[in-house]
């Protein structure tokens, strides 16, 4: 069965975790050591029918903003590559998101790039994935989770700021339409509640500066800013951050936004990690930074449980068939036993019944039998043969003239007559040659007068004087 285990990277240190139903475990904490890192290869081959998912939290992060014309395909793709190069020295960590198509230009494409610029920093632990074997199936950043935490908690992400504590930092994100288009990482030196809630304040103000200098928001718009925080630090964070004329501040608790993404491993303080490892196990974004070459493992491992699942299926629709194979092949020969016992069964015997069945109408009718002995068929038969000489032909049989009109012609033949109508042609020299013929006498029309057909020549001769002379 396919597990989910989660890696964790920050600058100093990556933490495994393992999820179930809804829980996250830590399985194991390994530092920025070089004698760390066999030890995380030794936990990698120990599941090796887990996939791995990394969540990063970094500073070295990088977006931008592009437009370029319409392409697709191979063109489009090479294209992109070209301007991940320009902007981010050719980091390999890197990934484009498409944001539309403009519309009042020439069909130009919006694309926001991002990358991790220091990808020495993920070096030391991707080889180590790849020397066990381990499936990576992508590297996500905490930046680019902010935009699906603030949809599943409900809250609109067309322009916001969204401020979280995690690694004794402050992530601070400007996200447009649930992208990151601004992100930063703030070290935090004062840890206690009243420190956090204080730098909540002050760096809130700092970037609604930073992007009314960048021209990101116009001078005078409000922008909403969302606080994640333990219900514990709540009254401590709404102390500092008041609302301004620009910054719209609102707390949004924790623990309420874990129960509502069925996280039941509630965070013990502000830190939102463990929020952002459960949506990333739940529901993790279409891109992502790792390479094509780390994740190779990754397809590997899904051909093979797609391969399994395909052979499950054929295995349980086999089973099934055989099964009702089986279970026709019990009832077939419960029937037959049923059958050869009821030919056993006096009762049941065939002369028996039919001699006490009623009498039917046509055989009230008729009481004796329709059908015949044999011997009296045979005895009728060859009664009914005439024994001819030898040498005597067998007479012909007459043709069935079922017809009415084929009977009429035969017997008047029989009686030397002939037919008294003649058909009428519909042309003139046809019906005046057939009247020559009926008026002339021969020995076909013996017995009948030539006089007979002086009314069918009349009529002729009528027709033809009222055409018209040509």
């Amino acid at each position: 069965m396919i597990s989910r285990r989660l890696l964790y990277l920050d600058t100093q240190r990556l933490t495994a975790y393992a999820w179930r139903h809804g829980k996250l475990s830590a399985e194991g904490v390994f530092e920025m050591r070089p004698e760390e890192y066999p030890r995380f290869t030794a936990y990698l081959a120990a599941h090796p029918n887990s996939q791995f998912r990394m969540l990063a939290n970094v500073g070295e992060e990088g977006h931008e903003l592009e437009t370029i014309p319409f392409l697709q395909g191979a063109d489009r793709k090479a294209l992109i590559t070209r301007k991940l190069g320009q902007h981010f020295q050719g980091s390999p960590l890197a990934t484009a998101i498409s944001l539309g198509y403009e519309k009042d230009k020439r069909k130009n494409e919006k694309l926001l790039l991002s990358a991790l610029t220091n990808p020495a920093h993920f070096d030391p632990w991707l080889k180590c994935l790849n020397d066990a074997g381990a499936a990576l199936a992508g590297i996500y950043t905490v930046a680019q989770m902010g935009g699906q935490l603030l949809k599943k908690l409900g809250k609109p992400t067309a322009r916001s700021l969204l401020l979280t504590y995690q690694d004794h930092s402050i992530r601070e994100s400007y996200l447009v339409d649930g992208q990151p288009l601004f992100s930063r990482m703030t070290p935090l030196f004062d840890s206690s509640i009243a420190g956090i809630a204080s730098r909540f304040a002050t760096e809130a103000a700092k970037i609604y500066q930073y992007l009314d200098g960048q021209r990101h928001i116009g001078r005078n718009d409000r922008l909403p800013v969302y606080i994640l925080a333990h219900p514990q630090a709540i009254p401590a964070v709404r102390q500092t951050c008041i609302d301004s004329s620009n910054l719209d501040f609102e707390i949004l608790d924790s623990h309420q936004a874990a129960r509502k993404l069925d996280l039941k491993t509630l965070p013990s303080d502000s830190s939102s990690e463990l929020l952002y490892l459960h949506l990333l196990a739940t529901e993790p974004p279409r891109q992502q930074f790792a390479a094509e070459s780390h994740r190779h493992d990754y397809h590997v491992s899904q051909i093979r449980y797609g391969l399994l699942g395909i052979g499950a299926v054929a295995l349980l629709g086999g089973t099934l068939f055989a099964a009702k194979q089986l279970y026709d092949t019990w009832s077939l020969r419960q029937e037959t036993q049923a059958l050869v016992g009821q030919r056993s069964r006096p009762d049941l015997a065939l002369p028996g019944n039919l001699g006490n069945l009623p009498a039917t109408r046509d055989r009230q009718r008729n009481p004796a039998p329709r059908h015949r002995p044999p011997e009296r068929i045979a005895q009728a038969t060859t009664s009914s043969r005439r024994c001819l000489p030898p040498g005597e032909p067998r007479p012909r049989r007459r043709a069935d003239r079922s017809s009415r009109r084929h009977r009429m012609a035969f017997r008047r033949r029989r009686a030397g007559r002939q037919p008294t109508r003649i058909r009428q042609s519909r042309y003139p020299a046809q019906r005046q040659q057939r009247n020559d013929h009926a008026a002339r006498p021969d020995s076909s029309r013996s017995g009948r007068h030539p006089e007979a057909n002086a009314g069918h020549l009349r009529a002729f001769c009528r027709v033809i004087a009222r055409r018209p002379q040509q």
